[in-house]
């Protein structure tokens, strides 16, 4: 029977009437005719600044021309006499008022004489002759200098003075010509160079008794030492030794990577493959019970713990606290009493070589069993269905991660399905964690008959100590870890936050709930699910034991 999910999700719409719909138009429409008026208005305050900026700049324009013609007609006049004005004008005496009280002069006759009653046009021409010859040399009315200056009958005419240097047709004023009028005003102040001062500060003593004051220059400043900063002990509480995850001998060597097609392997140190072979390093300097069995028997022991382990991430992990620690120790020393029982080995100390290149060798395989899921995962985009085509991958990658997707149920929710449980034609997902993807990853590390099926207790009960609950929530988050590397864009992220017991425990924990309550039908299913495999950790050659063990060759049955 197909297991439901213990969650529900509901949906709820709301509906507005139809004077809510109307009030809303009513409100836009408003809305946007605010926003017309708004810019009418700042269009119509652009328009008659425009205006104005154009009018200052005719006006700036007529005053330019106005200045031009007033420097024109400002220039100096003359007045022009004839010898006879000259003449007169000598003597004011005579001619003192002369206007005032003179008779008035009577009017010249015409020089056409009109004929009279009688007279013949020959008569009339002798007499315009001869009046003609009377006028000639005769001076005009008579005035006054005073009537004589001021009136245009006197010969007022203006007159340019050339000034020296001008350009035929150009006239200036004060050195400006008529180009002048309209260029800019220079920038006086800025075209002046700055002044370069010289000057020496010069010192004269007061003190001296002589009368020479000889200039003497100021004597440069000594510079003052910096004091230097006192420093401040600070005291902090004591910490807890650092673990020291590298090997004691800088020489040894490093473990060649396994490179796959397109997969890039990440983890928190060096790994190779799926399992990490011994080196020469991990058993120097080891205690000689602990040495030659470390790859035989203790570090299997140990990834044995963490399968079985529900707290994976913490599983021999440096906690946060000194209680944390001694928690790892603790289970640590568990193992290795399971693998030696009897053995008079002294307590562990977080940080000593047991603890830390066990806690090195568990970190690497914690790493690898998320690798694992991830790897899987890269295996499915690179079919024909999904190869070049990102948005087939993306759409995929979402579907897959639901909470009834195919990341994680054998027979996961079709797409068509709704999401709600309780909606018409929902169709439940059924076999959680046994997924093909889930399932593939998971066989090439645990090998056939390595986990078996606890014997049910008369009350319905089981022992889930010996069953791979840490292995699963592990490949399970290594799973989801790479589909939502194709969830953005359908490509790839190379690119992944760490894999640390801060970063990752929320996800991992999620999965570990859901593994307690398994039942035992369902871990039949999961582990008869696992396709046969013989995987196992490799042991050392013959040939590479004594490199390995070497230190342990001989050891003395007594004193």
């Amino acid at each position: 029977m197909a297991e439901k999910p213990d969650f529900e999700l509901t949906v709820t719409k709301t509906y507005r009437s139809h004077s809510e719909v109307e009030a809303e138009k009513e409100k836009r429409a408003a809305a946007a005719a605010a926003c017309d008026q708004k810019m009418a208005d700042a269009m119509a305050t652009i328009a008659k600044l425009n205006a104005e900026s154009d009018r200052a700049a005719v006006d700036e324009e007529n005053d330019a021309v106005d200045s031009l013609n007033d420097l024109r007609e400002d220039d100096t006049t003359m007045l022009e006499f004839t010898d006879a004005d000259f003449a007169r004008i000598e003597n004011d005496g005579d001619y003192e008022s002369a206007g005032e009280y003179a008779p008035k002069i009577k009017s010249v006759p015409g020089r056409k004489a009109k004929p009279k009653k009688g007279e013949t046009r020959a008569g009339v021409e002798e007499l315009t002759k001869a009046l003609k010859e009377k006028s000639v040399g005769a001076k005009k009315n008579a005035q006054n200098s005073d009537a004589a200056a001021a009136s245009k009958k006197a010969g007022l005419r203006k007159a340019f003075v050339a000034q020296p240097g001008a350009s035929p047709g150009k006239f200036e004023y004060g050195g400006l010509t008529e180009e002048d009028a309209d260029s800019t005003r220079p920038d006086l102040d800025g075209a002046k160079a700055p002044v370069k001062r010289v000057n020496d500060l010069v010192l004269v003593s007061s003190d001296s008794s002589s009368d020479d004051e000889t200039p003497l220059r100021v004597p440069a400043p000594v510079p003052r030492p910096v004091a230097k900063p006192r420093a401040v002990q600070v005291k902090f509480e004591p910490k807890i030794p650092a673990l020291v995850l590298a090997s004691d001998d800088a020489k040894t060597p490093k473990l060649a990577k396994t490179k796959k097609k397109g997969v890039k392997l990440e983890a928190e140190s060096s790994v190779a493959g799926f399992f990490t072979p011994d080196t020469a390093g991990d058993v120097k300097g080891l205690p000689a019970l602990v040495g030659p069995t470390w790859d035989s028997h203790l570090l299997p022991a140990m990834y044995r713990a963490l399968a079985v382990s529900t707290e994976p991430m913490t599983f021999t992990a440096h906690g946060e606290s000194a209680a944390a620690c001694n928690a790892a120790v603790k289970a640590m020393r568990t193992v290795v009493d399971q693998v030696h029982p009897g053995n008079t080995l002294p307590e562990f100390v977080w940080g000593d070589k047991i603890c830390s290149r066990v806690v090195s060798r568990v970190r690497e395989r914690r790493c690898l069993l998320v690798q694992a899921g991830v790897d899987a995962v890269d295996s499915v985009f690179q079919t024909k269905e999904f190869v070049g085509n990102p948005a087939a991958i993306r759409e995929y990658a979402k579907y897959a991660i639901r909470v009834d997707g195919p990341a994680f149920w054998k027979v996961p929710t079709p797409r068509s399905s709704p999401r709600n449980p309780k909606a018409p034609g929902y169709i439940a997902a059924d076999g959680f964690m046994e997924s093909s993807i889930i399932i593939k990853a998971a066989s090439a590390i645990v090998k056939t008959g390595e986990f078996n099926i606890p014997t049910p207790d008369p009350d319905g009960s089981f022992n889930r100590s010996d069953l791979p609950s840490g292995l699963f929530g592990l490949v399970a988050a290594g799973v989801e870890r790479g589909f939502k590397r194709y969830t953005a864009t359908g490509v790839r992220e190379e690119k992944l936050p760490k894999f640390t017991r801060k970063l990752s425990s929320p996800r991992v924990a999620v999965f570990m709930n859901n593994i307690r309550r398994f039942t035992l039908s369902r871990w039949t299913s999961l582990l008869d699910a696992l396709e046969p495999t013989t995987t196992a950790t490799p042991v050392s050659e013959a040939a590479d034991e004594l490199d390995s063990y070497g230190d342990f060759v001989y050891v003395p049955s007594s004193p």
